[in-house]
């Protein structure tokens, strides 16, 4: 007698496999983007912080820089440590910021995330 599976079996394993697939994959997927935007969210409200104590500590502040010059200060000054803060986990450009400080009136306003924009908006209120 020979033992073993016939193919009937096969395509139906395979068949459900294929659907809690079909199941689980958009989920995980969602989920992803979810925790990418939210770390995206985290950096911004990190980066807001070290740029309003530095410019808490430094009377000229981070008025007349460029934008990726105002990173690079932070970092510089000790403020932000590490390079993962300067890109969005979501998927921006590796080889630019992609966080720019804004400033109103020489106090910093608000961080934006240059490549999701209005995606990856907070608010600091």
């Amino acid at each position: 007698m020979r033992t073993g599976f016939t193919l009937f079996e096969m395509l139906v394993v395979v068949a459900i496999i294929g659907l809690v697939l079909a199941i689980a994959l958009p989920n995980f997927m969602s989920a992803r983007r979810k925790s990418a935007r939210n770390l995206c969210l985290t950096n911004q409200k990190i980066i807001f912080t070290a740029a309003t104590m530095y410019s808490l500590n430094d009377p000229e502040g981070l008025e007349g820089m460029e934008d990726n010059e105002r990173l690079d200060v932070l970092a510089d000054e000790g403020y932000l440590a590490g390079i993962a803060w300067q890109h969005c986990p979501a998927g921006g450009d590796k080889s630019s910021q992609d966080y720019i400080i804004v400033l109103d009136s020489g106090s910093v306003a608000d961080v934006e995330c240059s490549p999701r924009g209005a995606e990856h908006s907070w608010s600091q209120e």
